[in-house]
């Protein structure tokens, strides 16, 4: 180790004016009972050495940017994709019969043909794809939707299954005729499930259901007179 003599240490004024070399000077303080030494590393930067860092800084500054571009573009390209995915949606054949369902948004109340009171609740929901009716009847959910260019829904049923049906609209766009396609937990159509499902639209307060239940091949059905709570 040598000691060094703090007149001999090149000062940053001659650093900055030297244009052929560029000097980086780390100083280290070690103290050695009783003296105290000052050491002293350089390293020189060549003009070729210089170029190449800046070459370097230039090019992780174009990458930055570049990553920079993609990122944005994607997120632009995801959002026309969305965009043209709702438009698409919003434009199948099945549609306006769903927004015959949307004008049901709110709660109605009726009795069925033995007078038992039933309350009803209609909500729009998944962004407004589609509509949830929820029965006070064993608090059954039944989803409206568009499936490709049909209205179609889907029944919980509070016997487990799930039968899938889907809609013909009458020409007048007053009734809505749900028929069973299918479903989960319905091995065999002799398996009890609902059938049919048939709404009519009388007028902004009033509609009827006729649910019809099936099982080994025997029917049977009720109807529902509905009027507008809210």
């Amino acid at each position: 180790m040598t000691a060094i003599n703090p007149q001999s240490v090149r000062s940053p004024e001659n650093a900055v004016h030297n244009t052929a070399i560029s000097t980086r000077t780390t100083i280290h303080c070690i103290q050695t009972s009783p003296h105290v030494y000052l050491v002293m590393t350089q390293v020189e930067f060549g003009p070729e050495k210089l170029s190449k860092c800046r070459k370097s800084l230039a090019g992780h500054r174009f990458a930055a940017k570049q990553e920079a571009i993609t990122k944005t573009l994607w997120t632009i390209s995801s959002l026309l994709f969305c965009i043209a995915s709702c438009y698409v949606a919003a434009s199948t054949p099945g549609t306006p019969a769903l927004d015959k369902m949307k004008s049901l948004v709110g709660t109605w109340e009726g009795k069925t043909a033995d007078g038992r009171l039933v309350t009803t609740s209609y909500h729009l929901t998944a962004g407004g794809t589609a509509v949830m009716e929820e029965s006070s009847v064993d608090h059954m959910i039944t989803m409206f939707y568009v499936v490709g260019d049909r209205l179609a829904l889907t029944h919980y049923c509070s016997v487990g299954n799930q039968p899938h049906m889907e809609a013909t609209i009458s020409s007048d766009g007053t009734t809505l005729d749900f028929v069973f396609v299918g479903g989960t937990n319905i091995p065999a159509l002799k398996t009890g499930h609902m059938h049919r499902a048939v709404f009519r639209l009388v007028d902004a307060d009033h509609y009827t259901e006729d649910w019809t239940w099936t099982k080994d091949g025997k029917s049977v059905s009720e109807h529902f007179e509905m009027r507008r709570k809210q």
